[in-house]
């Protein structure tokens, strides 16, 4: 029987769960969770900031050390690290399409340029998920589709430049608008309830 880890990246490998939909937090003893109710699978949650924060578990005692403190970022920390990754991407990929359209050894060299913006386009279109933000879902979907180093799409050089200037001042507003996830805690019934605990 697989463990609750294998059993999870297998589930999701075979079109499994984002654990968008999350139940009301449960507190059991000293710490406090909230089940996905799609899956069934358990994130520590902070009372003080109402989010949740750390790793995912099938099993609750997974998710604190053996000593009985927390094994996770504090939600805090875990967002500032998150959002100074994804600042720091955004103005990567900036830079490398600066280069581009002002620099023509840079431009010439196409495959680094797919790299570098396919790799920015691929962590804004994560946050824009977790923001539940579609539009920017779409727009970077598109554009880690059009910069996929591994199949290039080919376009004459004018084409390129265009598409470099537009891409670049797509990631230019991400960077200034942002996305901030907001917690949105769901209605439906409490999963997976444990005989002791409590729903906040």
């Amino acid at each position: 029987m697989p463990k609750p880890a294998t059993s999870s990246v297998v589930a999701f490998l075979l079109g499994g769960c984002w654990h968008s939909k999350m139940g009301w937090p449960i507190r059991l003893d000293s710490c406090t969770y909230r089940v996905c109710l799609g899956c069934g699978i358990k994130r520590l949650f902070d009372e003080k900031s109402f989010l949740s924060y750390g790793r995912y578990s099938y099993d609750v005692k997974q998710l604190k050390r053996p000593g009985g403190t927390i094994h996770a970022f504090r939600p805090g920390q875990e967002m500032a690290v998150s959002q100074m990754i994804t600042k720091l991407m955004k103005w990567i990929a900036i830079a490398a399409l600066f280069l581009a359209l002002f620099w023509q050894p840079f431009a010439e060299n196409r495959i680094l340029l797919q790299y570098v913006v396919w790799a920015g386009a691929i962590v804004v279109f994560a946050q824009a998920v977790r923001a539940r933000k579609y539009l920017w879902i779409g727009l970077f979907l598109a554009v880690a589709g059009l910069f996929n180093p591994i199949r290039p799409v080919a376009f004459a050089a004018n084409i390129f430049l265009v598409l470099d200037a537009i891409t670049m001042v797509l990631f230019m507003v991400a960077l200034g608008r942002g996305f901030e996830m907001k917690p949105r805690l769901s209605i439906a019934s409490i999963t997976d309830r444990t005989p002791g605990s409590e729903a906040l």
